[in-house]
């Protein structure tokens, strides 16, 4: 393998790391929409529930998720930041680990929220159906 070979492959992989780091950021700020439009529908979602659930008490889930509205919110944008900023590190294998580990917080948010946000309804929906 001659000097232009090697200059080739390391091009390349540059490249390949490049590509990479983006596609993994366009992900985050993906599933980073879903966060931060339902970290800012909280306070919605909690004027449902006590319409339509009364003086009935919410799930644990649900009442930390309403008490830290302005921390998930924080949180939810927090993330695809940190994700964007990493772009800008010299190390590129530090960045696509960072990027990596935001993925899984992200999504995890997410779950967590999103659960939180749903069981509510599915108590209303056994209440209606008579079921406790």
């Amino acid at each position: 393998m001659n000097q232009s070979d090697a200059d080739l492959s390391a091009t390349e992989f540059l490249s390949i790391t490049r590509a990479l780091r983006f596609a993994l950021v366009a992900i985050v700020l993906g599933i980073s929409y879903l966060n931060v439009r339902l970290a800012f529908s909280i306070p919605w979602f909690q004027n449902i529930y006590h319409d339509m659930l009364g003086n009935k008490p919410l799930p644990p889930e649900t009442a930390f998720v309403v008490q830290a509205h302005s921390g998930l919110v924080l949180l939810s944008l927090a993330l695809p930041l940190l994700s964007v900023l990493s772009l800008f590190l010299c190390r590129r294998s530090v960045s696509i680990y960072i990027v990596g580990i935001v993925i899984i917080a992200v999504v995890a948010q997410v779950v967590f929220t999103w659960h939180a946000v749903a069981v509510p309804f599915f108590m209303i929906a056994s209440f209606m159906q008579g079921t406790p």
